[in-house]
């Protein structure tokens, strides 16, 4: 994307609505760094949420693009439980052999390449949970707000 150089770079936050996404969009938007674009199946019903809040539908590719355009990155939730997804295809709640996470926790932590992982199941507290999703939904957030920001030395 061609940027201007006094225009924010836009975010697309997919899952705004919920609690990791609307984790990221808050951190996002307090960074004040980043021009954040909210989607969602039902845009008149979050104005406020993000700097943008618009339509789009995962089941509805023909109003991705529209959503995309402009956007410097994209963070995504996957929700399984919701009606008409296959739980086997998109998987569920993670089981760790016993030391397993205890010994590779801070590296499942870290993004691959511009990947960053968010889900409860890397936690650093109550992983598996929901305290642990909104834990990690607002630690990703910081570290892709600072990798975005040029910081790439920083750490949670």
């Amino acid at each position: 994307m061609n940027t201007a150089p006094n225009e924010k770079k836009r975010i697309a936050v997919i899952g705004a609505t919920g609690h990791q996404g609307s984790a990221v969009a808050h951190a996002l938007r307090a960074a004040g760094q980043f021009f954040v674009r909210a989607l969602t199946r039902h845009p008149g019903t979050f104005r406020g949420l993000a700097d943008e809040v618009v339509g789009a539908d995962l089941n509805r590719p023909d109003t991705l693009q529209p959503a995309f355009t402009g956007a410097h990155g994209v963070f995504l939730v996957t929700n399984f439980w919701e009606q008409g997804t296959d739980e086997f295809a998109q998987g569920t709640w993670c089981m760790f052999r016993p030391n397993q996470l205890t010994r590779h926790l801070a590296e499942l932590q870290e993004p691959e390449g511009r990947v960053y992982l968010a889900t409860a199941d890397v936690a650093e507290g109550w992983n598996g949970f929901i305290d642990g999703a909104i834990e990690s939904g607002l630690t990703t957030a910081r570290k892709v707000a600072r990798a975005l920001a040029g910081d790439t030395s920083a750490r949670e």
